[in-house]
């Protein structure tokens, strides 16, 4: 079958496939940008002119990270992290995190950091921080990293009575 279609079509054959890369450096994406796209949210690259692309939260508001176990998504919300803190200021942006599985702990240790909530009681009081925060009487600063480690702390008053986490 294969020699008849080279007979019939000759040498010709379809381009080849750029693949991704396995592994992609955040230094190299941002050494592949422009001046036009580097003071934007980076990603990645896209897949077919594997260019860094960059995501502009004013237009489209909303990111949804999906995948199966152990492909990146909190990898990708690390880099979303970081890429906020690259590119605006903490009077331009507050993030708000919740983890309960702590895998972003210390990824945000500037005066980004608006309030992390590593358990569901402490939901409700960073929830309550951020409405202080959007009407102008956020604090600027947060809680050292190790009084946000389990039952220490600021957070500690919001596990139930004995419990540790």
């Amino acid at each position: 079958m294969v020699d008849m279609l080279r007979r019939r079509h000759g040498k010709s054959a379809a381009p080849p496939v750029p693949l991704l890369p396995t592994r992609v450096d955040h230094e190299t994406v941002l050494a592949r940008a422009g001046d036009e796209v580097c003071p934007h949210i980076l990603l990645g690259l896209e897949e077919r002119r594997l260019q860094p692309i960059a995501v502009d939260f004013g237009h489209h508001p909303h990111l949804l990270v999906l995948g199966d176990n152990e492909c990146g998504k909190t990898a990708a919300l690390r880099l979303v992290c970081r890429e906020i803190i690259r590119t605006k200021t903490a009077e331009q942006a507050q993030l708000l995190i919740v983890d309960y599985r702590r895998a972003l702990l210390g990824v945000v240790e500037s005066e980004h950091l608006g309030g992390y909530a590593m358990s569901p009681p402490a939901w409700p009081h960073c929830c309550r921080t951020c409405s202080i925060c959007c009407t102008g009487g956020c604090p600027r600063r947060m809680p050292a990293r190790r009084s946000c480690e389990p039952g220490r702390g600021v957070w500690a008053r919001h596990l139930p009575r004995g419990r540790r986490l």
